[in-house]
């Protein structure tokens, strides 16, 4: 996924629909699985979490890129009081809407706003 849709997912979980949600949680229970070889065969990893839910199914059918590329243009579109706080120096998004340091290149700016 991308950083825009991490950033969303990170720090601005409240703008999501409630599918939207399930289909987040449930992309980072898959990314969880592939990193760790004991969550493959938790309980919750057997079978395919998507399947037990249609509209999550629907929202992942075209890949999870494509689901967070989908509710970053959403959310840019419909949640204009979202906030997109960037480096100053850089332009990178940072950790949260409410961060002054920038994780890519370690700039920070605590009297200025973004």
């Amino acid at each position: 996924m991308g950083e825009e849709a991490a950033y969303i997912l990170r720090s601005c979980r409240d703008v999501l629909t409630p599918a939207e949600a399930r289909a987040a949680n449930t992309v980072h229970w898959m990314a969880m699985a592939r990193q760790d070889e004991r969550m493959r065969s938790a309980p919750r990893m057997t079978g395919s979490i998507a399947d037990a839910d249609p509209e999550i199914a629907a929202l992942l059918r075209e890949g999870e890129d494509a689901f967070g590329a989908r509710h970053v243009a959403r959310v840019r579109r419909d949640c204009p009081h979202v906030v997109w706080s960037c480096c100053t120096t850089r332009g990178a998004l940072t950790a949260a809407p409410s961060a002054r340091q920038c994780l890519s290149c370690g700039h920070s700016w605590p009297g200025e706003r973004t």
